[in-house]
């Protein structure tokens, strides 16, 4: 068997390498995500039998690990010699191996190669015949109230279609990119990479699209990536606008349902359901353990992954197959769920963490803030009036730093109640607002701790308890206020 060397996706090679890997897509993409190796980000590893079938399988190098994106794209009856080939290339660059999204099929055709991994379960994913897809009957009840739903309110689907060039006719490249940013813009948490990324206009050509239209404007649109071996359509992107009418995503998907049955497709998926149905696989439970069970509850309920199955399976797939993650036995539970992390978030980890703390402070409403601002007031005014009373020479050294500081709290608590009123009618100018008494209550906190450590080093019992409170309560409103600065700045921009 021969070998080719591994080939980045780069300036000189990026478009030689992806017609390539389309080219072996077209011959041997029977997993549903196939089609998704043709993202940005990746390098590809080509693999030739003796008979000269050529491999490609695509990954990404993080945290030690090279994870690849579903399996080898070969034939079946070679699969597990790919696959054996592209461990031992890893092994080589002593890189640990990860598969995220190899489907039930795949584990048949690894034979002894599977015995290197441990298999995990992440989820199932719906499969549907195209030629008995339907929404009669009582159990689909649901889905038709909704279908109907949508098209009362004047919901229109649009079969779109890009030219060889990858071009579309009108507005419609507008229409999906419009779309694309009202949805990123509502997003409760940061938008992930690796397999999930939003791509939907790269090798347009190849797809189908489908625009809704809500009284002539865009609403919300489907693409579907194909899955060639298997004769049908992965549902990719399903995306509609924050105020799109109750329905819409069910109209697109059954439109193009039916598309896909008028036109003799056998097979549509709309892609994994993260962490369905994992209680069913014992394996996967031993092996992720108590620990790992914890933080998938977790992860289930942050990005509402039980909606996310209820949803698919209003439309009654036909069956729920399993997608695994293959992981060499070789890697630690830590060390592959580190790689995974940086895999969907090449960028920076806290930078996606910062990006999704963001957005949810911009679900914030600007009432919440408000009221808490007023709670703030009511809490500095006595505090305020204690500072004017006490021992100015004992606590601040001098009398004259003491008028200082009632004058300072004085107008903060003005500037508060400013904020407040605002906050209350959704002004523009409260961002900047919040951002300045930001500064100025950590200039507080800052004077306040030089001042305590310079005067009450050595106080007890309540006088300690007043000199924290001076330092707590500043830093405590610094926080308050650059999280109402950004949360109100991120509500607006979705304005």
């Amino acid at each position: 068997m021969q070998s080719v060397d591994s080939q980045s996706i780069n300036e000189s090679s990026f478009d030689q390498d992806r017609v390539r890997v389309l080219s072996l897509i077209r011959q041997y993409g029977r997993f549903a995500s196939a089609f998704q190796v043709l993202e940005d980000g990746y390098s590809y590893w080509f693999w030739s039998d003796d008979s000269g079938r050529e491999c490609v399988v695509a990954y990404l190098v993080t945290g030690g690990c090279a994870v690849v994106v579903g399996q080898p794209i070969a034939p079946q009856d070679i699969l597990k010699d790919a696959l054996s080939a592209f461990r031992q290339f890893s092994d080589a660059n002593q890189w640990r191996l990860l598969l995220a999204g190899v489907e039930e099929w795949t584990l048949s055709h690894l034979g002894p190669e599977l015995d290197h991994f441990d298999v995990v379960k992440i989820g199932e994913q719906p499969e549907w015949d195209c030629q008995n897809y339907t929404i009669e009957g009582a159990e689909n009840k649901t889905l038709r109230a909704q279908i109907n739903r949508a098209k009362n309110k004047a919901v229109s689907i649009q079969k779109i279609q890009a030219t060889p060039s990858g071009e579309f006719e009108g507005t419609a490249t507008l229409a999906i990119r419009h779309v694309m940013t009202r949805w990123m813009d509502a997003r409760p948490i940061g938008i992930l990479k690796f397999m999930v990324s939003l791509d939907p206009l790269s090798f347009a050509y190849e797809k189908r699209y489908f625009l809704a239209l809500h009284k002539g404007q865009p609403v919300g649109f489907l693409a579907a990536v194909p899955v060639y071996d298997r004769g049908g359509w992965f549902f990719e992107d399903v995306i509609r606008t924050p105020d799109a009418p109750n329905g819409t995503s069910e109209l697109l998907i059954h439109t193009a349902m039916m598309d896909a049955q008028s036109a003799g497709d056998r097979f549509v998926t709309l892609g994994l359901a993260p962490l369905a149905r994992l209680s069913t696989n014992l394996k996967t439970e031993a092996v992720i353990g108590p620990l790992g069970r914890r933080a998938l509850s977790w992860v289930k309920g942050l990005y509402d992954f039980d909606g996310l199955y209820r949803f698919k399976g209003r439309f009654n797939p036909h069956r729920w197959t399993p997608q695994y993650i293959l992981k060499s036995q070789r890697v630690t539970h830590f060390r592959a769920t580190t790689a995974l992390l940086r895999a969907f978030t090449p960028n920076s980890t806290w930078g996606f963490v910062f990006d999704s703390f963001r957005r949810l402070l911009g679900r914030v409403k600007p009432r919440f803030w408000s009221s808490l601002l007023a709670v703030q007031c009511l809490i500095l005014v006595p505090w305020t009036a204690l500072l004017a009373n006490a021992d100015g020479a004992f606590w601040f050294g001098d009398k004259s730093v003491q008028v200082a500081w009632v004058v300072f709290n004085g107008l903060l608590a003005a500037g508060l109640l400013s904020l407040s009123a605002l906050l209350k009618v959704q002004h523009s100018a409260a961002p900047r607002l919040s951002m300045f008494l930001a500064g100025a209550t950590l200039t507080d906190f800052v004077l306040s701790t030089v001042q305590a450590i310079s005067l009450h080093g050595q106080v007890q019992g309540w006088a300690a308890v007043f000199v924290a409170m001076g330092i707590l309560g500043p830093a405590l409103a610094t926080v308050v206020l650059w999280c109402i600065s950004i949360g109100t700045a991120m509500r607006a921009a979705r304005r």
